[in-house]
């Protein structure tokens, strides 16, 4: 399923490591901030420019800027490996209860140009924004019914972006997610459909069954009761996962909730999933040798999807090379950038959306690293040479714990400090 590219993205990256721009690798990302630049009549270009310049005079940073004419990227996230933006405030907790995540680490920040002197087309800026979006939540398996959070239901106490904004074009900020999702429908072929990462069919495990919206628009509530608010509107053909029944509606999602009423739903039960087989490595697939900083035999991979795409390279623009099913099971030699290398040039994602991970049994268990970069020593001490460093995001096989010390390989250690790694067992 391709998406409909109407327009370019720009690569205009700061120049890193500075202030505005880390360097430093973003977390799996999870959701999109929808901002406005807060300051009028400037472009797109106006505002990387003023950024690049104060690039080492300020941290607060967004990844991608849009006005009427150009969609420029400034902070890798969409034309290159995602990257940290500071764009919201690290003491603000409705991201992490929302997302489980931190917008700088795991979300993507949007900024929409615009003006009050006519200098920038509000409609075509509002046009582009919504694609843009859309687009957003493709690359990354986003639901944009749920998975773009204003700036200011963040942090209202200070912001009011991007409703600044919409309000110039006489816009709210739901309709502006009412309209990304007819864009990201529109833009992937499709009638009303949820997005691939939440509407594959048969229904995978973990659920119930997919229910197929009758009526030519339906109410999601955030509670099993008409009395509740509504969240967003799904039409007619929809498609969505359901996780459980609750006094007479479909439970789609966190919070999300439809009537089971078969006059606007039909409902199609999930079918038991197939035995999986032994654990085997991946079909036709040489064990494969992981970069520098990823340590190899990490453990098993169990499909969980009803069939997942095996891609040549870690990332969603790699060729597919097959595709594998659910039940399957799959030696994973590494993790790299958030996708599990199978063996040779095969990768499939590591969302346990779409893959349970199983550690190797030779170990405790996992260490995922936290810290943006962590030192790999000799021996269990501060004092042992350092043989090499670790990033954010990986993860290792720990073989056994010493003097608050992990040994992930022979003669190499990391703090097991729950500061810098989060250690699940076996």
């Amino acid at each position: 399923m391709a998406f409909a590219m109407k327009y370019a993205v720009i690569a205009r990256y700061l120049t890193a490591p500075s202030q505005r721009r880390s360097g430093t690798r973003a977390n799996q990302i999870r959701f999109i901030v929808a901002h406005d630049t807060g300051n009028p009549n400037a472009t797109a270009a106006a505002n990387v420019r003023y950024y690049e310049s104060s690039r080492n005079d300020l941290s607060a940073s967004a990844h991608l800027f849009v006005d009427d004419r150009e969609i420029i990227e400034c902070i890798p996230a969409l034309t290159g490996t995602p990257e940290k933006a500071w764009h919201v405030r690290y003491d603000v907790t409705g991201d992490n209860a929302r997302y489980g995540a931190d917008a700088n680490d795991a979300a993507i920040g949007v900024e929409l140009c615009f003006s009050d002197n006519g200098s920038i087309n509000n409609e075509e800026a509002y046009r582009r924004y919504v694609w843009l979006l859309a687009f957003i939540c493709y690359r990354f398996g986003l639901n944009p019914a749920t998975a773009i959070i204003g700036h200011e239901t963040l942090d209202p106490s200070r912001r009011d972006d991007p409703s600044n904004a919409l309000r110039r074009t006489g816009r709210n900020f739901q309709t502006l997610i009412n309209d990304v999702v007819k864009e990201y429908n529109s833009s992937v072929g499709g009638t009303a459909t949820a997005p691939p990462a939440t509407a594959p069919t048969p229904a995978p495990a973990g659920s119930i069954g997919v229910a197929t919206i009758l009526a030519d628009t339906l109410n999601v509530r955030s509670a099993p009761s008409i009395n509740a608010p509504v969240v967003s509107t799904v039409s007619r053909d929809g498609r969505y996962i359901v996780f459980a029944e609750q006094n007479g509606w479909y439970n789609v999602g966190t919070n999300q909730f439809i009537s089971a009423n078969p006059a606007y739903v039909s409902f199609a039960p999930a079918t038991p999933a197939p035995a999986a087989a032994p654990a085997t490595p991946a079909p036709a697939a040489a064990p494969s040798t992981p970069p520098a900083g990823v340590a190899p035999g990490v453990g098993t991979a169990t499909i969980l999807a009803s069939s997942l795409n095996v891609r040549s390279g870690p990332g969603i623009d790699f060729p597919i090379v097959k595709t594998v099913s659910q039940g399957d099971r799959y030696r994973v030699f590494y993790e790299q950038n958030g996708w599990y290398n199978v063996g040779g040039n095969q990768f499939i994602s590591a969302s346990a959306t779409f893959v349970r991970f199983t550690a190797d049994a030779a170990g405790i268990g996992v260490a995922t690293i936290l810290a943006t970069a962590l030192n790999v020593r000799s021996g269990p001490s501060i004092n042992a040479p350092v043989v090499k460093t670790v990033n954010q995001g990986e993860r290792y096989v720990v073989f056994y714990e010493q003097d608050g010390w992990y040994n992930v390989g022979t003669n190499q250690f990391i703090s097991a400090s729950p500061s810098y790694v989060r250690f699940q067992s076996n």
